[in-house]
């Protein structure tokens, strides 16, 4: 959910409302959070997505410690049995 204040959410990824809409975005960067994170699950290498937005291993880490900590503890509803 974007934010009205700007600040750092995690470890190197940070909020403010004038980059990103609001949402998290990679410190330092206006690259969001979700970006990164699509790619990853889309299959790239965390080399390949440096390569494509000029970061570093680290940042790219950082954004799915991101998303990791954003499911941790949540409650899991099951919406279609299997």
């Amino acid at each position: 959910m974007p934010t009205s204040r700007a600040g750092e959410v995690y470890p190197g990824e940070s909020v403010d409302p004038a980059i990103a809409h609001g949402k998290p975005a990679i410190t330092a960067t206006r690259i969001p959070v979700a970006v990164i994170l699509h790619q990853i699950a889309g299959g790239q290498s965390i080399e390949s997505v440096c390569a494509s937005y000029d970061l570093t291993a680290e940042q790219v880490r950082a954004a799915v410690g991101y998303g990791a900590s954003l499911v941790t503890g949540d409650e899991v509803y099951v919406i279609s049995p299997n």
